[in-house]
């Protein structure tokens, strides 16, 4: 039995993933320069969202509206230019992005 609650044990731990996430001064955002117009900020966050969580597995994304600066990550890898592309095909001429790079 104790061999048994050790093996689920390890097995437990090894499948726990820890999200990592980039130091701020090593992120790189996306500007939302250009939307549909019937997103507000909410819709612009959530468009961004679904992308990023269901087709790149981002764990660490998000949309400031006051900002306008969107960024998409899984662990440190950066998934922003796939999310632009994927909003981009999915409606055209209607999403246009400015990538800041600020990494030193």
């Amino acid at each position: 039995m104790r061999l048994f609650i050790s093996t689920c044990t390890l097995l437990l731990a090894s499948s726990v993933t820890l999200a990592v996430k980039p130091a701020p001064d090593q992120v790189i955002f996306y500007a939302v320069d250009n939307h549909p117009d019937q997103l507000n900020a909410d819709g612009v966050r959530e468009a961004w969202k679904k992308p990023c969580t269901e087709q790149f597995g981002g764990d660490y994304y998000d949309y400031d509206a006051p900002t306008e600066l969107a960024w998409c990550y899984s662990g440190l890898t950066d998934k922003g230019p796939l999310v632009v592309q994927w909003l981009q095909n999915q409606q055209k001429d209607q999403w246009t992005f400015t990538t800041i790079d600020q990494r030193g």
